[in-house]
């Protein structure tokens, strides 16, 4: 789930708990697992993390395969 960088915290918070509740419940897991997905329980932090990691990853392969930006 993605939020626009302006949401305010307090969403953004709500948005959070509500998710990871969400993950929580067993009939969710499986239903998702079910279509193929991994459910992560990562809060924003870890997964602002996480993304931040794969970009600079990421961005390092790109240099050294020398792609461009279009």
């Amino acid at each position: 789930i993605a939020l626009p960088a302006a949401t305010p915290a307090p969403i953004t918070a709500a948005v959070e708990a509500a998710t990871q509740a969400a993950l929580r419940d067993e009939g969710l897991r499986k239903r998702l697992e079910e279509q193929g997905l991994e459910p992560g329980a990562l809060g924003r932090e870890e997964f602002a993390a996480l993304l931040r990691a794969d970009t600079e990853r990421w961005g390092r392969v790109a240099a050294a395969a020398r792609f461009e930006r279009q």
